[in-house]
């Protein structure tokens, strides 16, 4: 899937919108859809809030997520 990344330049964020994003923004491309992916995985965790097992973010229902505050308004959250 052709996919634009979005380069935050007041963060190290660099991310695309996938399936689930709400309030994202207009993108050149539409958003990721993971079941087309063979390789796309959700990073896991084993205890909420835990940060140190999550390489960013921190984990949620036993999921690493990032939360990222765009500087055009945006907000979104996303797989680490």
């Amino acid at each position: 899937q052709r996919q634009t990344a979005v380069v935050d330049t007041g963060t190290s964020a660099t991310a695309f919108p996938c399936s689930e994003c709400q309030n994202c923004g207009q993108h050149t491309d539409p958003p990721f859809d993971e079941s087309k992916s063979q390789s796309f995985h959700v990073p896991s965790c084993k205890k909420d809030g835990d940060k140190r097992s999550c390489a960013f973010g921190s984990c949620a229902d036993q999921k690493c997520v990032v939360a990222h505050n765009f500087g055009s308004g945006n907000d979104a959250s996303s797989w680490a």
